[in-house]
């Protein structure tokens, strides 16, 4: 589902911190999420954005201070392979529990996007580039399109066309 963009201000804030951000996933999408991450260091919006956590089924990296993408990226890389997890109750004590969170899953894992639903309920904005799916909270088995709206009404439900803040309209995509 496609929605039109809302671009953010520079003078309107996310929280009263900078928003914390856990990425999964280190592959083209995740290192291009680390390199946009990177660029943006030092300006407004990058200022407003704190990477926490990132991770891939090899290696797992967190800062409650943040992280720097850029080493990150590498790290993540270049770590021996091997088959690790990141568990639910990880990537939600690595968010904490408060302020706005961000969980970016950049993986094309069925398991990682079953979490979507429990993640969105603890009041974490999910973003995935996972294609398994067009939307896993909303196709999972126990999970209705109505609950899914009901976790982020940002999130629109099939054949709905609400309005967004400012008046734009957010249309699904075609199939």
């Amino acid at each position: 589902m496609l929605v039109q963009p809302i671009r953010l201000t520079e003078g309107r804030s996310l929280a009263s911190g900078a928003a914390k951000v856990a990425l999964l996933g280190s592959g083209t999408v995740g290192a291009a999420v680390l390199n946009r991450l990177s660029e943006w260091r030092g300006t407004p919006f990058g200022d407003r954005l704190n990477l926490v956590f990132a991770a891939n089924t090899r290696l797992s990296l967190f800062d409650p201070e943040g992280l720097n993408p850029q080493d990150c990226a590498e790290a993540l890389s270049n770590a021996p392979r091997g088959e690790r997890r990141t568990s639910l109750a990880d990537l939600l004590a690595a968010l904490g529990s408060s302020g706005t969170r961000i969980l970016i899953d950049a993986t094309a894992d069925g398991e990682v996007a079953a979490n979507h639903p429990a993640l969105l309920d603890a009041g974490v904005h999910v973003a995935t580039a996972c294609k398994l799916a067009a939307s896993p909270c909303c196709s999972a088995p126990t999970v209705s399109p109505a609950a899914c709206f009901k976790r982020s009404p940002k999130l629109v439900p099939p054949g709905a066309a609400p309005e967004a803040p400012g008046g734009a309209t957010m249309r699904p995509a075609l199939a």
